[in-house]
């Protein structure tokens, strides 16, 4: 089928296709892409799950599916994506293409306690399941004229995290009447997701690029039909500017490849241009800054979550330029962005998990070698997993390469979501009895699955009789407590805890107390992990401060997390901390995040209880661990430009205050380290 055909059928879109014939190259529709239209995904009233191998064009069909809600129907678009780095690119892809035909878009993902207004100004909003859920509780008025939810991913369902999109999808479907189109490559079950949404299935496995997959052992690759000796697997598979993607089983094991592949290349490649960027990424380069930089210069990256979004995002933008050449990464990057490559080489098909070996699930399997071939300039992509025993070749075959990815179960039970949502469900008023609330699980995928009213009135049950025990429910009406604890979008479970420990915490104003507290929640797990040589360092700390520290479960791990912390908010370095603890920047980050949202919620939590010193005391905390300093740079960390080692460099130089500053000669000001002329102009200004 041609694509012209769509607007002559569908005069709207007459636009939309010529932007897509323009910048997307297409004049002939996929074989999926087709089928969907015939189906009728463009006629505004189906539900649709999309099942089709990766690459073969699923976003398109949700694309002119969304344009046609947006252009005919006059109606708001939502897209939910389970990452923010997914989001961010849907979001980037879809205005560059339509913004300039009117079309406004709009990428929600910040704080969960903002209602975010502006939003009804927009025709389509990218989020995050999360936000999406907590714009729900905060009312958005976005949602008053939704008409279409294109759930990206919908396999998700079946992670911990899925039972918020479980919920979200129920919502929409029965409260907004808002049609649903799920996108997956990896569904082991979509007859039976597509009878529970009462959806039209689309199924193929159709791909643009051929997909040959083999076997690695003894420098031989073994394929369906043939057996081809190689002895160097990285320079044959970089002829004729291919890439490589190498898939390996821990972060150590992803710095130590690229490592040894960038030695290997020094000779080949050469790039300096992303040098700078990954080196600035923090305010001071840790030493693994150093090392990705060193990695780069021979057109080489490791990717995992131990490095900040900023380093990440040069890594997948250099290597979708053709720049970056070899990307080793954990399996963390199998489920971000899209990002194909000629190559990709799955190192071992083992991941660790609890200090346990395991298989990878088949559908990871799937999701890492549907990345294999690049549209535009590759006939064939190959996918190639190592084993390093004979025997393991007839296994990879039988289970993976010829294996189906496995069902997607619900994890509706999973309770500190479950805790959550249905506070949610009673809070916006949703639900208004029990009985109501009983019916509104009876449309989940959960209650779809298994059939056992039974044991869902079971589960049910416990939880209300828990957020009635705590206060936040009561005959079935959310109490005030209950609704800020539901826009805060904490599992109730942690309010209660911060509650609970109200007088402790005023008898005991300590950073380490507050710090240990909000590592004992649901979202601060996993807690960091724990080495051997942790605990005895851990006992001798814990001896110190006893009189400081809360009586809660895994207390040497929350202790260490919160020390963690403690370093960071009393400017210890990055690269301090990745050696004290080792806790790589990533992660530090993506802790320091939660943190300052369990601060905040602490302090608005107290507020409610007129507990005025806790309320104060924790939002000062929440600032020194945003901007990672002690109380008093407070004031200096204010100013746009000066970060905690400027701040520092400043406080001790004899500017403690803004006033100090207000005062001071750009002249004086420029002798601190770090200040040069434009800055000092610039926060002059700012103080006037």
């Amino acid at each position: 089928m041609k694509i012209d055909e769509i607007k002559e059928k569908y005069k709207e879109l007459e636009k939309v296709v010529e932007i897509i014939k323009r910048e997307d190259k297409i004049e002939n529709l996929f074989e999926a892409q087709e089928k969907a239209i015939k189906e009728g995904v463009l006629e505004n009233c189906d539900n649709f799950i999309i099942c089709t191998a990766t690459g073969s064009g699923k976003t398109l069909i949700a694309e002119l599916a969304s344009l046609q809600t947006i252009i005919k129907q006059r109606k708001k678009v939502l897209y939910l994506a389970p990452l923010k780095a997914l989001a961010n690119e849907k979001y980037e892809e879809f205005k560059n293409k339509y913004e300039k035909i009117g079309i406004k878009f709009a990428l929600s993902i910040g704080d969960y306690d903002e209602k975010d207004p502006y939003l009804k100004f927009f025709d389509m909003v990218f989020t995050t399941y999360e936000k999406a859920d907590s714009l729900l509780r905060h009312k958005s008025e976005f949602f008053n004229e939704l008409s279409l939810v294109v759930a990206d991913e919908i396999h998700e369902i079946k992670s911990e995290r899925g039972a918020i999109l479980e919920i979200l999808i129920c919502l929409f479907k029965n409260y907004y009447n808002a049609r649903i189109i799920g996108l997956s490559a990896t569904i082991g079950n979509p007859k039976e997701m597509a009878e529970w949404l009462n959806a039209k299935l689309i199924i193929s496995n159709f791909r643009p690029v051929e997909l040959k997959e083999g076997i690695y052992f003894d420098n031989k690759i073994y394929f369906d039909k043939e057996v081809v000796e190689i002895k160097d697997l990285i320079n044959k598979f970089l002829e004729d500017n291919g890439q490589i993607l190498i898939f390996v089983n821990s972060r150590k094991n992803a710095e130590i490849t690229a490592i040894k592949i960038s030695e290997m290349l020094k000779n080949t490649f050469f790039n300096k241009e992303f040098l700078e960027d990954v080196l600035t990424a923090l305010e001071t380069p840790t030493r693994q800054c150093k090392l990705l930089a060193k990695c780069l210069q021979n057109c080489t990256a490791f990717h995992h979550a131990g490095l900040v979004y900023k380093q990440r995002k040069i890594i997948e933008d250099g290597f979708r330029k053709g720049k970056i050449k070899v990307i080793v990464a954990t399996p963390t990057l199998i489920a971000g962005v899209n990002l194909p490559s000629r190559t990709v080489i799955i190192n071992s098909l083992k991941i660790y998990v609890n200090g346990f070996s395991e298989w990878w699930p088949v559908s990871l399997y799937k999701q890492a070698v549907g990345r294999a071939g690049r549209i535009k300039y590759d006939k064939i992509g190959y996918a190639i997993t190592i084993v390093r025993n004979k025997k393991d070749i007839d296994f990879v075959k039988e289970n993976y390469i010829n294996g189906l990815p496995e069902d997607v179960t619900s994890q509706l039970s999973y309770e500190p979501v479950l805790r959550s949502q249905v506070l949610s469900l009673i809070a916006n008023e949703f639900c208004k009895s029990f009985d109501s609330l009983v019916e509104f699980f009876e449309k989940t995928f959960f209650f779809f699955q298994y059939k056992d009213k039974n044991k869902v009135i079971k589960i049910l049950k416990k939880i209300v009789d828990k957020l009635e025990e705590w206060g936040f429910i009561k005959n079935f009406k959310a109490t005030k407590v209950g609704k800020r604890v539901c826009k805060l979008y904490i599992d109730p479970l942690t309010a209660h805890i911060f509650i609970k420990n109200f007088e402790k915490m005023k008898k005991c104003m300590k950073e380490m107390s507050f710090l240990q507290l909000i590592c004992s929640t649901t979202e601060m797990r996993p807690l960091i992990y724990l080495r051997e040589k942790d605990y005895m360092e851990l006992e001798k700390y814990r001896e110190y401060i006893v009189e400081e520290l809360f009586d809660i479960e895994e207390e040497f791990r929350s202790l260490k997390t919160a020390l963690v912390l403690y370093y960071w908010i009393n400017e210890k370095s990055e690269d301090e901390i990745l050696e004290s603890f080792n806790v790589t920047p990533g992660e530090l980050f993506g802790r320091i995040e939660i943190a300052k949202w369990l601060l905040y919620s602490l302090s608005e939590l107290s507020k409610i209880f007129k507990e005025t010193k806790i309320a104060n005391y924790s939002k000062i905390l929440e600032i020194r661990m945003m901007k990672g300093v002690k109380e008093e740079l407070i004031e200096l960390v204010s100013l746009e430009g000066i970060g905690r080692i400027r701040a520092r460099n400043l406080y001790n130089a004899g500017f403690k205050t803004l006033e100090d500053i207000k005062k001071a000669r750009i002249e004086d000001l420029i002798k601190v380290k770090g200040i040069g002329i434009e800055l000092a102009n610039k926060i002059k200004n700012e103080i006037k």
